[in-house]
C-alpha cells in the first residue's frame, strides 16, 4: 500500500513547526517541563495532521485478484428469441447452457485467487452465485424470476458483490432489450464513482432468431354498443413467415361464431 497527495503543496505549512515550536517553549515557561513538552509535541502533530490533511493524502493499495460478476438475462424474451448457437447435435443452445459453457471457460483460464459470481436478472435480479475462488460450474442458473427485463438493477447488485480487495468486472450477456430502469445511466454512474472497485463492464450480445412466429398485434372493437346490435371487430395478425390456422373470438368465455352458415365458430 502507498501513500499519495492530490495537493502536496500544503506541506509548507509543515515549515511552520520549527518557528511554532520555538515561539511555543519560550511562552510556555511557567508551565512543567514534561507539561511544556508535551502541549509542544501535540501542538505540532496537529499542525501536522492538518497538513496532510489540506494535502489531500490518500491510500493506494495494489492487488491481483480480479473478481468477474457475470450477469445473464434470463428473461422470457432471451430465452424463446436468443440465437445462441447450436449444440453437436443440430439443437438451439439456450441463455442457460451458453452462460454455464462461458463460466466454464471462464474457470479454465482464471488463477487460484480470482473470483468469479453470478447473477441472473428478469423483471428482478438475484445473486445465484456469490464470488468465489471455488468452481461454479455445478451451480443452477435456470432461475424464474418476474417478468420483465431490469438491466440497471441487475449491474447494480452485481457491482456491489465485488469484494474491496479484489478488482471487479461485470459480464453482461443479454438482448439489451430492457423495460425498466436505465442502464447507461447506472454503468456510468458506477464508472465515475470513487468507492467502487468496478474496472469495466464487457458486453456479449444476444442476437434474435425470430424464424416461425405469428402473433396478434391488436383486437380493435367499439368502445360502446348498443344491446343486441352487430359491431365489427378487427384483429391484426402478424406473421414472420406465410402459415396457417383458425382465429377464434370469444365473449365473456363464450365462442363467437365467426363464420356464420359454414360448421365451426372459428375462422381459418
Amino acid at each position: 500500500m502507498s501513500i499519495a497527495f492530490a495537493q502536496p503543496l500544503w506541506f509548507v505549512l509543515v515549515l511552520l513547526i520549527f518557528p511554532l515550536g520555538w515561539l511555543a517553549i519560550r511562552w510556555c515557561v511557567a508551565m512543567a517541563r514534561i507539561r511544556r513538552w508535551t502541549a509542544v509535541a501535540a501542538r505540532l502533530v496537529l499542525l501536522s495532521l492538518l497538513a496532510a490533511m489540506l494535502a489531500g493524502a490518500s491510500s493506494t493499495r495494489e492487488t491481483s485478484r480480479v473478481a468477474v460478476i457475470g450477469v445473464v438475462d434470463v428473461s422470457e424474451s432471451v430465452r424463446r428469441f436468443g440465437s445462441l448457437g447450436m449444440d453437436g447435435q443440430g439443437r438451439p443452445i439456450g441463455i442457460v447452457d451458453a452462460a454455464a459453457q462461458f463460466f466454464r471457460r471462464l474457470d479454465a483460464g482464471r488463477g487460484p485467487e480470482d473470483l468469479l459470481g453470478v447473477v441472473v436478472f428478469a423483471g428482478d435480479a438475484v445473486a445465484a452465485v456469490m464470488p468465489t475462488p471455488a468452481n461454479v460450474q455445478d451451480r443452477d442458473l435456470d432461475i424464474r424470476l418476474t417478468d420483465g427485463t431490469d438491466i440497471a438493477g441487475a449491474i447494480r447488485l452485481a457491482s456491489a458483490m465485488i469484494p474491496p480487495d479484489a478488482t471487479g468486472r461485470l459480464v453482461l450477456i443479454s438482448d439489451g432489450n430492457e423495460t425498466s430502469g436505465d442502464a447507461i445511466a447506472t454503468a456510468e454512474e458506477l464508472a465515475s464513482s470513487k468507492t467502487g472497485e468496478l474496472s469495466g463492464i464487457d458486453v456479449i450480445p444476444v442476437d434474435y432468431s425470430i424464424a416461425e412466429e405469428t402473433l396478434i398485434e391488436s383486437v380493435i372493437a367499439p368502445a360502446n354498443a348498443p344491446p343486441a346490435s352487430t359491431v365489427t371487430v378487427r384483429v391484426v395478425i402478424v406473421s414472420v413467415t406465410g402459415t396457417t390456422g383458425t382465429l377464434s373470438l370469444t365473449l365473456e368465455g363464450e365462442p363467437v361464431d365467426l363464420n356464420g352458415p359454414n360448421p365451426g365458430t372459428g375462422r381459418r
